[in-house]
């Protein structure tokens, strides 16, 4: 019996001192590297995915090839200005089918897309020859780019064919902190807005100094080579419009927002200064109604009043910069 006993005793005390020994000293597992970027397989991007508003058009454009693997991380990160060369570049030479061999040259960067971006003229340097590769773009150095880019795109005949702009916005109706908008800088952020590239960032601002994230880049750089679709979705062929009017705008003080009138299928339509209800129409046959009337009874669409030369901004559905 005691040695029963004793034999338990022993067994107690080998589990005791077992459970007293760290399991780490057992099997030791693997030590993780968290700063270290980890790819997975099963989704395309490395650390981490870009926002929910974002994560299709990034992803479209990844696919596309318009993304350097090295911006395929960080979405929400500030974007910088040798960053933002390489999309531009990457977008001209997708979109041409043809490689910039033309440098020009900065002395504080080797940057080949740099240098290949300033040859076409998207960009310039900050003075005395310097580029300053590493500074963070803006969202007013952002529009002011983009506008470059689709011109040079323009030049080259890429481009699918697209609705007149008659009128550029008036910045100052349109956002409340216009005066913090540089004078350099006013034309391009017009053009992004007109034009559906870049909208504001609520409650009527732009926040032309508000850092531009690697997210946001990319989902303009897509907008843009959307443009260049061989097979666009909308295409406006008509020169002249099927119903003609006189169109009469009382001339009083321009109103201080959009005023939406219409949507379809793709766009939502807005007049960029006056009311719909005080812009009268004259139809052939003598007949005086309101724009509004006019297109709610179907009298006239929307692009026949661009043909007879109304400033209307088209927006497409869902298509903003946030």
């Amino acid at each position: 019996m005691k040695q029963i006993k004793k034999q338990l005793a022993v067994a107690l005390s080998l589990i005791l001192v077992a459970t007293l020994i760290p399991i780490s000293n057992i099997h030791a597992a693997p030590r993780q590297h968290n700063n270290v970027p980890q790819y997975n397989e099963s989704s395309p991007f490395y650390n981490g995915s870009p926002s929910p508003w974002a994560h299709e058009q990034v992803t479209m454009a990844m696919d596309l090839g318009l993304v350097p693997q090295s911006l395929q991380s960080n979405f929400t990160s500030a974007i910088t200005r040798a960053e933002f060369a390489a999309l531009a570049v990457n977008l001209y030479q997708s979109a041409t089918g043809n490689e910039i061999t033309g440098r020009v040259s900065f002395t504080d960067t080797n940057d080949i897309n740099v240098q290949k971006v300033a040859y076409i003229g998207i960009v310039h340097g900050v003075g005395n020859n310097r580029f300053n590769p590493d500074g963070k773009l803006t969202r007013e150095q952002a529009a002011v780019m983009l506008s470059r880019l689709f011109r040079v795109l323009e030049s080259h005949s890429v481009l699918i064919e697209l609705p007149q702009v008659f009128d550029m916005p008036y910045l100052p109706g349109t956002f409340a902190d216009y005066n913090q908008i540089s004078s350099w800088a006013r034309d391009g952020i017009a053009w992004a807005y007109v034009m559906g590239i870049m909208r504001g960032t609520g409650n009527r601002m732009f926040s032309p100094h508000q850092q531009y994230t690697r997210e946001q880049s990319i989902v303009t750089i897509l907008r843009l080579y959307e443009m260049v679709d061989t097979e666009p979705r909308r295409v406006y062929t008509h020169t002249e419009p099927a119903v003609r009017v006189i169109i009469y705008i009382p001339d009083i003080p321009t109103a201080t927002a959009l005023e939406f009138i219409y949507e379809d299928d793709y766009y939502r339509y807005y007049l960029p200064s006056i009311s719909s209800e005080i812009i009268m129409l004259t139809f052939e046959d003598g007949t005086v109604v309101s724009l509004r009337d006019a297109i709610e009874q179907e009298k006239i669409t929307v692009g026949d009043l661009k043909l007879n030369g109304l400033n209307v901004i088209s927006i497409e559905h869902d298509y903003f910069v946030r």
